[in-house]
């Protein structure tokens, strides 16, 4: 091996070690906010999806469903921080608007968006009649429905990519489920 490639190596196996270092730190804190996240989804799968504990859809549907709350979060957070920074009246073009602006790109999520004690959008979807038929035997549009109701209670504006997203997602979970399992 040349003493290039070998210096290669020593750079790539440094960085590989600084990436997991640095994933090992950021896992923890990422941990307890994702459990929200995890709870939430479980509310929406349950009370939305219509799929319970136990049944085959259940966990990839809390999985898809808790990754597009935490996209969610993080998105708001920077568009907070973003209007903040233009609420300081920073002139369009500046070095001082493009610092902060950069800067909102880092913008961490609140802990918790409800407020202790009150009714929850998903708690308040109980009594909707088109959820208590069961997943399996949904028809497409009301499956639809439900895909579109539970992302919009992840947080995205329905005009969104989030949104998108967020549908694209639980679809491709789903019917990728439902074909592996029929």
């Amino acid at each position: 091996m040349t003493n290039f490639a070998q210096h290669a190596r020593v750079h790539a196996l440094t960085a590989l070690f600084g990436t997991i270092a640095v994933a090992g730190l950021v896992a923890p804190a990422h941990a307890s906010g994702k459990t929200d996240a995890v709870e939430r989804a479980q509310q929406i799968c349950q009370m939305v999806i219509g799929v319970r504990p136990g049944e085959y859809h259940f966990n990839d549907c809390v999985s898809s469903l808790s990754d597009s709350l935490e996209s969610a979060s993080i998105a708001r957070a920077v568009a907070k921080a973003r209007n903040a920074c233009f609420a300081k009246g920073l002139e369009v073009g500046s070095a001082a608007l493009s610092s902060c602006l950069l800067q909102a790109e880092y913008a961490k999520p609140a802990v918790s968006a409800d407020q202790p004690g009150s009714t929850s959008p998903v708690e308040r979807l109980t009594g909707d009649p088109q959820t208590s038929e069961p997943y399996a035997a949904a028809s497409f549009d009301t499956v639809l429905r439900r895909e579109r109701q539970a992302c919009a209670l992840t947080g995205f504006d329905p005009v969104s990519s989030g949104f998108a997203d967020c549908v694209s997602n639980l679809q491709t979970t789903l019917q990728a489920i439902n074909f592996t399992s029929g």
